[in-house]
């Protein structure tokens, strides 16, 4: 509703499903009559601050075109959980020296 994602009634898309994914959650979305992917994609950085997320993907279903789907990054999967120390950068140190 404080996104503006309403349609002229002030009425909301219908969440189908919220489920987990390795980036965040996939949330599918039914929009009623008067709202669009595009609606909602205008207002991809309003969902991301408010969801805490690094970023808010909209994608439109190729079938239904009322079907959208929004991808909420919470985190990268293929990012370095820790740092792995590497003892070169002490060998480098000394060669400059």
């Amino acid at each position: 509703m404080e996104v503006r994602a309403t349609n002229h009634d002030g009425r909301l898309p219908l969440f189908l499903s919220v489920v987990p994914a390795p980036f965040g959650e996939r949330v599918r979305l039914w929009c009623r009559a008067g709202v669009s992917a595009e609606d909602i994609a205008d207002e991809a950085e309003r969902l991301r601050a408010a969801c805490f997320a690094r970023e808010v993907r909209v994608t439109r279903d190729r079938r239904w075109s009322s079907l959208v789907i929004l991808d909420v990054v919470r985190r990268d999967p293929l990012g370095a959980r820790h740092t792995v120390a590497s003892p070169l950068a002490d060998v480098a140190g000394s060669v400059d020296a």
